[in-house]
């Protein structure tokens, strides 16, 4: 499981208390720091967190309990300076009960990890510490969430042999549990199926959603930049187009996607965020294409279709089967009504992705001979012209969808993906000149 970046980038208010607690924060991110714990801030502020040295606690114990009775403390971190068998003496002479969401640490991997996951928005998917005792396995999410679970009802847990269980380590970023003896790699995701099966696939659908949306807010902001995919120093072509098509971005390639963009990571963050919460904003349209590497699958649909199109079902972060977007039903009854010449089938799909908003996710299609490009573009045109009727005066669709083509003059399958409004959407059509896309 890879990091994704919700749209929203939360208000987060640190307190480093004492010597050495600044040094703990991750670098280049957007926190708001206080030094000093000002009652008045432990009043107003939201996502607070707590960073102090346990003899310290005396000096944040009425900042930590305001934050924490206004329900804001997301985590107070407390650097073991003492043997930690003191530490609930400490906590008493501070006169604060052991809290919660209280974590104790040696080192600055854990508040970083925390932090981080914070202002990705992925505090409810990211490991923050872990620790084995006897047969279970204990960990604690960066929202804070705790988890105990015994080894034998994970498969993959109960592979571990005993002596190797405590032998793990905590990816940088919290994506999952590693152990290398085995080479068994697990994540939260896996941990909540098997405590409740539902939660697993809420999570794949919702996460597969925003990692979509970022991934396109990345692309948008890449194009509107002037670069292109390899222009990206310290990340591959590939990487890139997987990291745009929706699989995640670790903080690692956010930091090198900033830096490659002439910017900070804290201004690349902010840039993201609001491409996502202002989705029709003119500019970030995007149209790509790309080369097909492995097309197997659309050389079998070619095979056995000589006409018409199919729509096609692909998986998206980390969904155990493909899923087909859930307006592609609706969209493939509109064309079978209003252009009955042109075949139109389904793949069959065991999961729908749904997008819980206006939007417009059109399935990925395969264009067999009979149908250009040029001409697809035209039926999705229509399509959202025609759904948009009834919309209010001045709201504003985004349509996103993907077609997969046999280049006709050389051969080549090729993917086109298409991010914008439904006017940039027509705008794009004005201005396609198919043989020039297809020389890209």
């Amino acid at each position: 499981m890879q990091v994704e970046v919700n749209s929203n980038v939360p208000d987060v208010t640190v307190l480093a208390h004492g010597a050495g607690s600044e040094e703990l924060l991750p670098q280049g991110i957007g926190l708001h720091v206080v030094r000093r714990p000002q009652l008045q801030i432990a009043e107003r502020a939201v996502n607070v967190f707590v960073l102090v040295a346990a003899a310290d606690l005396p000096d944040v114990s009425e900042f930590v309990s305001i934050a924490n009775r206004r329900h804001q403390l997301r985590a107070l971190f407390v650097r073991e300076d003492a043997n930690a068998r003191w530490l609930p003496q400490w906590f008493e002479r501070a006169g604060l009960r052991t809290l919660r969401n209280t974590l104790v640490h040696s080192d600055a991997t854990i508040p970083r990890r925390v932090l981080m996951a914070w202002i990705h928005g992925a505090q409810n998917e990211l490991i923050a510490d872990a620790s084995v005792l006897g047969d279970r396995l204990f960990l604690v999410s960066c929202a804070l969430e705790r988890h105990e679970i015994p080894f034998d009802e994970v498969p993959a847990l109960k592979a571990i042999p005993e002596a190797q269980r405590t032998s793990f380590e905590v990816d940088e970023d919290g994506s999952y549990i590693h152990w290398a003896g085995p080479d068994i790699h697990i994540d939260l995701d896996a941990i909540r199926a098997v405590l409740d099966p539902e939660v697993r696939a809420k999570a794949e659908v919702a996460k597969a959603t925003r990692n979509e949306r970022y991934g396109a807010a990345i692309a948008q902001l890449r194009v509107a930049k002037g670069l292109k995919q390899s222009d990206i120093k310290g990340l591959s072509e590939r990487h890139v187009r997987r990291i745009e098509k929706g699989e995640g971005a670790t903080s690692e390639a956010l930091a090198t996607l900033a830096e490659s963009h002439g910017m900070s990571l804290q201004r690349y963050l902010r840039e993201i965020a609001t491409i996502l919460s202002n989705p029709g904003t003119e500019g970030h349209d995007v149209a790509t294409s790309v080369t097909v590497h492995d097309d197997s699958e659309f050389r079998a649909f070619q095979t056995a279709t000589q006409r018409g199109l199919a729509m096609i079902p692909e998986r998206y972060g980390n969904l155990p089967t493909p899923a087909l977007r859930s307006s592609g039903g609706d969209f493939a009854k509109w064309l079978r009504r209003n252009v009955p010449s042109i075949p139109v089938q389904v793949r069959p799909s065991e999961q729908r992705l749904v997008l819980r908003s206006g939007d417009y996710w059109l399935p990925l299609v395969f264009l067999a001979s009979d149908v250009a490009l040029p001409m697809y573009l035209n039926l999705v045109a229509s399509y959202i012209f025609e759904k948009m009727k009834g919309a209010l005066k001045g709201d504003r669709a985004r349509v996103r969808f993907s077609a997969m083509y046999e280049d006709p003059d050389t051969g080549v399958v090729k993917r086109f993906d298409f991010d914008g409004d439904e006017d940039a959407l027509g705008r794009s059509i004005k201005r396609f000149d198919p043989n020039e896309f297809f020389r890209q």
